[in-house]
């Protein structure tokens, strides 16, 4: 029964942030993206240390976009960058709540990071 619903689809969508300016490269990521396929917008920011306010904006604006085409953003935050970058996404889970994930698999079995552990 699953697969009548997944096949043909992409589900998953990966978008690694490579440098701090990062969001332009991601709307034009988005714009090519196949939308009618992808379930969830992963969005791997692995390699910051932090986000700009404007950026962060803009990603909030970005996720309500995607949201409203029934695709879901959430982020991946590894190790290294975790304990700054989740407290960011901390600060603003009463404007607009972001899914952590350690791993891409965590992502895929939903096992998102607790603030609370945090």
């Amino acid at each position: 029964m699953v697969y009548g619903h997944v096949r043909g689809k992409f589900i998953f969508k990966i978008y690694k942030a490579r440098h701090r300016h990062f969001t332009e490269g991601l709307e034009r990521f988005i714009e090519r993206m196949d939308k009618s396929g992808t379930r969830k917008l992963l969005l791997d920011l692995s390699r910051l240390e932090m986000i700009h306010e404007s950026e962060l904006k803009r990603l909030i604006e970005l996720k309500r976009h995607l949201q409203d085409m029934g695709i879901v953003m959430s982020v991946l935050i590894r190790h290294s960058s975790r304990k700054r970058m989740v407290n960011i996404f901390d600060s603003i889970r009463t404007i607009e709540p972001f899914e952590l994930f350690d791993t891409e698999v965590d992502a895929a079995l939903g096992n998102n990071i607790s603030f609370v552990a945090e």
